[in-house]
């Protein structure tokens, strides 16, 4: 099975998803793939599809993944080498590692404390869990284009999933871990049923907060990335993309102009809310076991809402008071998203504007509802 190898001669800003442009690559060297196997430190990084490439990252002695607010940030940050594979070789490549025993996969829709509880499951035993590697995201989330339609067939999909999943299961040398937790990008909830239907005995945990606080941290970000305060043109449709994973705005058209040249930020954050809470319910009703757990209760009581995760995970609840030391460090502590930054908040007139948008919508117009999930007696709403 051949694979080339390259040192990093220098690093790149990347742009998207991780691929191969996002380093200065020397000369290629021909070697096995195993390689990314049987030498520690290799960690899939993402998949190329432009240039139908697997890409793994070499990173030095002691680094674990598991430690860092975003594991494609770090691999970028410290690789020294890269592994080139042909994507047609990643499943062979991957029967060769070893099971993964179990799985736990964490959606959201993002800005809700999911990377918090990330390293809050990194403190229990036997844990080894990782906030966003982005394989995943380029293996559903580049093949969509506007009518979301995959160049590869569902079922090679499925399959994909279940490869990466034990090529990226790699925890260091000295971490003992027989359960692979994965905190996904938020536009990975719009394909929770593959996810579920290639690792059916995975837990699913979903991460929600509030439309208005969701709103509000959300527009603090985008403002730190140099966002405007309205939308135009190609920045608009970027913000749907990202924020829906590229979802038809149709239904919208009653509730605000689409054809509109520019649209305040709210106007568009409040019908993106309601997107991702229709997407967890159309889930749901299909079958994802979903345990859906609201930022507000989970900032409130948070040992009682750990340890019913932990009860979902089939972990003992007791863990949950040790947990708890997550909270003394910020999750996101050295990225641009850190706590000490200063963000901007939306006033409190753009918040009644976001909410009355979402007024007018017919099945998620309470920015205060409560998901049902497997828990629930039915999955209807329910409102606080």
């Amino acid at each position: 099975m051949p694979a080339h190898v390259h040192d990093v001669l220098a690093t790149r800003t990347p742009v998207g998803w991780a691929n191969v442009d996002d380093f200065d690559l020397g000369p290629a060297t021909s070697v096995p793939a195993r390689l990314v196997i049987d030498q520690p430190g290799w960690a899939l990084y993402g998949l190329d599809h432009a240039r139908n490439l697997a890409v793994f990252t070499d990173l030095p002695a002691g680094t674990d993944l598991a430690d860092s607010p975003f594991a494609y940030a770090t691999q970028h940050r410290l690789a020294r080498r890269v592994l080139t594979l042909p994507l047609e070789e990643v499943e062979g490549l991957a029967d060769l590692a070893p099971p993964v025993p179990r799985v736990i996969l964490i959606f959201s829709i993002g800005r809700c404390g999911s990377t918090l509880l990330s390293h809050a499951l990194n403190t229990v035993p036997g844990v080894w869990c990782l906030s966003e590697p982005d394989a995943f995201s380029t293996l559903i989330l580049q093949h969509y284009n506007s009518t979301r339609r995959s160049s590869f067939p569902r079922d090679q999909i499925i399959r994909l999933i279940r490869a990466c999943t034990r090529l990226q299961f790699r925890p260091p040398a000295g971490r003992q871990a027989d359960v692979f937790a994965m905190k996904f990008r938020s536009q990975a909830l719009f394909h929770a049923d593959l996810y579920h239907q290639a690792l059916p005995d995975a837990a699913c945990v979903f991460l929600y907060r509030d439309a208005l606080g969701w709103a509000n941290s959300v527009y603090g970000m985008m403002r730190q990335y140099g966002s405007s305060d309205s939308l135009t043109g190609d920045d608009r449709t970027l913000c749907w993309s990202i924020f829906t994973a590229a979802s038809d705005p149709g239904s919208l058209a009653d509730v605000i102009d689409l054809a509109a040249p520019e649209v305040p930020v709210e106007l568009a954050l409040g019908p993106a809310w309601a997107c991702n809470m229709a997407e967890y319910t159309r889930h749901l009703q299909a079958g994802v076991p979903f345990v859906a757990l609201r930022y507000n209760e989970f900032n409130r009581d948070r040992e009682a809402q750990l340890a019913r995760m932990l009860r979902h995970c089939s972990l003992p609840p007791e863990h949950a008071a040790n947990a708890l030391q997550a909270f003394e460090r910020d999750s996101q502590s050295g990225t641009h998203l850190a706590r000490e930054v200063t963000t901007e908040r939306l006033p409190r007139d753009r918040l009644d504007r976001l909410a009355a948008v979402l007024s007018c919508l017919p099945d998620f117009a309470a920015p205060d509802l409560i998901l049902p999930d497997i828990d629930s007696d039915d999955l209807r709403l329910h409102f606080p």
